[in-house]
C-alpha cells in the first residue's frame, strides 16, 4: 500500500479514530481525578558512634570505627528491607495490612545506604498523620533493635541510629498528563484497530 492509501483509510475512519481518543482522554481524566493524594516521606538514619572500642592498636581506633559503622549501618538496611520490621512498624502505627503480601511488605520502605553513617528511608501514606506515626514508630523500632543487638553481644552500645525530622510532600495525581497518555494511548488503539480491520476486509 502507498502512503496515499493508508492516509485514506485513516480519513475513512477519523470520526472513529478521534471519538476514540476523545474517550480514553476523558476516562484518564477521570481516574486521575478520582484518585486519592498521597504523602511521600523521607526520613534518614544518622548513625552516631556513642563509645569507643578499646583495641591494641589505637592509632587505628578510627579506621575501625569507620568499619564498624559501614557494617551497623548496612544491618539497618537489612532491617529496614525485611518484612517482619514491615509488619511491625505498619501493625504499630495501626495501618491495615490486610492486603499486603510479603513481596509487599518487603518493598514498602524504599531504602537506600547513602554512606557509612547515613540511612535513607522513602515510603508512601494515606494521609500526613498517617506518614508521621510510621515515621515515630519506625524510629523506635530500630533503636529497640539496635540496643537488642548490642545487649545480645553483652557490650556497651558503640553505634545509634538518630532519626532526623522526617519530609512529607503532598502528591497528588497529575491530571493534565493523565489526560494526555489517555488521548495518545486512545489514537493508537482506534488507528491500530482501524488498520487491522481493513486488513481482514
Amino acid at each position: 500500500m502507498l502512503p496515499k492509501d493508508y492516509l485514506a483509510i485513516i480519513g475513512k475512519n477519523l470520526f472513529f479514530i478521534i471519538g476514540l481518543g476523545v474517550i480514553a482522554a476523558i476516562a484518564g481524566g477521570v481516574f486521575a481525578f478520582f484518585q486519592p493524594a498521597t504523602f511521600s516521606t523521607s526520613l534518614s538514619f544518622v548513625i552516631k558512634q556513642t563509645a569507643r572500642q578499646e583495641t591494641p592498636d589505637y592509632q587505628y581506633d578510627q579506621y575501625y570505627a569507620l568499619q564498624s559503622s559501614d557494617l551497623f549501618a548496612q544491618t539497618i538496611v537489612s532491617w529496614l528491607e525485611s518484612p517482619e520490621v514491615a509488619t511491625q512498624v505498619l501493625k504499630s502505627s495501626e495501618v491495615d495490612i490486610s492486603l499486603q503480601n510479603i513481596k509487599k511488605l518487603s518493598k514498602f520502605f524504599k531504602v537506600k545506604k547513602e554512606s557509612s553513617q547515613l540511612v535513607s528511608v522513602k515510603f508512601s501514606a494515606k494521609t500526613e498523620e498517617e506518614a508521621k506515626k510510621i515515621s515515630t514508630r519506625l524510629s523506635e523500632i530500630i533503636n529497640e533493635r539496635s540496643r537488642a543487638l548490642y545487649q545480645e553481644q553483652k557490650n556497651a552500645a558503640v553505634f545509634s541510629a538518630e532519626a532526623g525530622s522526617p519530609l512529607i510532600l503532598q502528591s497528588k495525581p497529575n491530571i493534565i498528563l493523565s489526560i494526555l497518555l489517555g488521548l495518545a494511548g486512545g489514537l493508537v488503539i482506534a488507528i491500530t484497530l482501524v488498520f487491522v480491520r481493513e486488513y481482514f476486509k
